[in-house]
């Protein structure tokens, strides 16, 4: 890889990663298929704008995928609200259910509440 991109060994700043995958769109790569899995966009401290920008950039080539994870904050939801997503939370809510439930019914102080009648089904 090194020498596809100019033999820099040297630690890379934003600006030469974003080079670098700008270049992935050029002619000499298009036999090549990219698939980018982005995790935290939510956790980048720099222009969210920009990340966005570049994505749908890249997103553009038919032969780059982008899959990206984020909260729902309001700038990716706006930016992507076209493409398929899904929400984890969406899937795994009987998985936490059951894992919530096994976990407090061996809880000792759970227990004790349950017997008094002052879990939460009982109190809603």
């Amino acid at each position: 890889m090194a020498k596809i991109f100019d033999d820099d060994t040297a630690p890379w700043t934003m600006t030469k990663y974003l080079q670098t995958l700008k270049r992935l769109a050029r002619p000499e790569f298009q036999r090549y298929k990219f698939a980018f899995f982005v995790d935290g966009l939510d956790e980048f401290e720099g222009n969210q704008k920009e990340v966005v920008l570049l994505l749908k950039e890249l997103s553009s080539y038919k032969r780059i995928n982008i899959c990206t994870s984020s909260r729902p904050f309001i700038i990716f939801e706006a930016a992507f609200d076209m493409n398929p997503s899904l929400k984890v939370e969406d899937l795994t809510t009987k998985d936490i259910e059951l894992y919530v439930s096994k976990t407090f019914h061996k809880n000792k102080q759970f227990l004790r509440l349950k017997k008094l009648g002052l879990t939460r089904r009982s109190c809603g």
